[in-house]
C-alpha cells in the first residue's frame, strides 16, 4: 500500500468568477429561455390558427355544400313540373338564374356546355372580374375575358385595360371608345386627337348616345361616321355591335340581357332563339 507519509493535499480551483461575470452568464441562461419559451408560445399560437383555419374552411365548405344542395333540390322540383322536351331547356334556366343570384360560376357548370359560355359571361360582366372567365376553355374563355375588360376599360377611360384584350377587333373598340370618351369629357391631350377631330367628336357624342344617326340633322359625312362609330362598338359586352343591335335585332345595345330571362343576347342569336323573347 502507497504510504504518502507527511505529504499535504492541496485543492485546485478554476479562476475565481467576479460578480460582474456571473451576472452576464446568468443574464444569457435567462434570456436563452426567454427564446425558447418564445419560440415554444409561438408554435402554439401557430397549431391553434392552423386548427382554426382549417375548422372555419370546412364549415364554409359545408355551408356552401347545403346551399349548393338545397338549390339543387329545389331546381329539381321546378324542372318536375316542365314539359318533358323542355326539361333540359329548364334545368338550364334554373341553374343560370340561380348562378347569377349567387354570382358563383360554379354553379354554371350545372347548365350544360351549350349555355355555359353565356352563363360564366354574365356573372364576370356583372362582378367585373375577368378572372372568372377561367371557368371557360380557349376560344370562349378569351371572349369573355375581353369583354369584361372592354366594360372595364370603357367604364374607367382606361387604355391599359383595353390593351389586355386579345381579339383585335374588340381591343380596337375599347381603344376607340375610351378616346372618344375623353375627347367628349374635354380631355383631347389624352384621347390622342387633334383639336378639330376632337371637336367633332363632341359635337357627334349626343348623336352616336343616343343609339340613332337619323335622329340628328347631321351631314352626310358625319352620318359615315357616327354608323362607324356604332358598328365599331360594344356597348353591353354581349358580342354584337351597337349598330347590329338598334339595326337588326331591335335588343337594347346598353344591357347584355335585353329580355332579362338569364341569357346573354349573343349567344341567344348565335344559338338560334330570340333574344327578346
Amino acid at each position: 500500500m502507497a504510504d504518502f507519509g507527511n505529504q499535504q493535499f492541496y485543492e485546485v480551483k478554476g479562476p475565481e468568477q467576479t460578480p460582474e461575470k456571473k451576472s452576464r452568464l446568468d443574464r444569457r441562461l435567462i434570456l436563452r429561455w426567454v427564446f425558447l419559451i418564445a419560440v415554444i408560445v409561438l408554435l402554439i399560437v401557430a397549431i391553434i390558427v392552423t386548427r382554426n383555419f382549417i375548422s372555419n374552411f370546412r364549415t364554409d365548405r359545408q355551408a356552401e355544400q347545403s346551399i349548393f344542395d338545397n338549390t339543387a333540390s329545389e331546381i329539381e322540383r321546378k324542372v318536375q313540373d316542365c314539359d318533358e322536351d323542355k326539361k333540359d331547356y329548364c334545368t338550364s334556366k334554373y341553374w343560370t338564374q340561380a348562378a347569377l343570384d349567387a354570382k358563383n360560376v360554379e354553379y354554371c357548370k350545372m347548365v350544360g356546355d351549350e349555355w355555359l359560355a353565356s352563363c360564366v359571361d354574365q356573372i364576370a360582366l356583372d362582378v367585373g372580374d375577368a378572372e372568372l372567365c377561367s371557368a371557360l376553355k380557349d376560344q370562349e374563355k378569351t371572349d369573355c375575358a375581353d369583354a369584361v375588360l372592354l366594360q372595364n376599360g370603357v367604364a374607367t377611360s382606361s387604355f391599359s385595360l383595353c390593351e389586355g384584350i386579345i381579339e383585335s377587333g374588340v381591343n380596337n373598340s375599347c381603344v376607340n371608345q375610351v378616346a372618344k370618351d375623353l375627347a367628349e369629357e374635354g380631355n383631347c391631350p389624352a384621347s390622342g386627337f387633334g383639336a378639330d377631330q376632337c371637336a367633332a367628336q363632341i359635337k357627334l357624342s349626343k348623336v352616336i348616345n343616343e343609339g340613332t344617326c337619323l335622329k340628328f340633322q347631321i351631314s352626310s359625312i358625319e352620318y359615315e361616321s357616327c354608323i362607324d362609330a356604332l358598328a365599331d362598338r360594344d356597348s353591353d359586352g354581349d358580342g354584337l355591335s351597337d349598330l347590329d343591335e338598334i339595326q337588326i335585332y331591335k335588343t337594347d345595345h346598353n344591357d347584355a340581357d335585353s329580355d332579362n330571362d338569364g341569357y346573354n343576347d349573343g349567344v341567344e342569336i348565335n344559338s338560334g332563339f330570340d333574344p327578346l323573347n
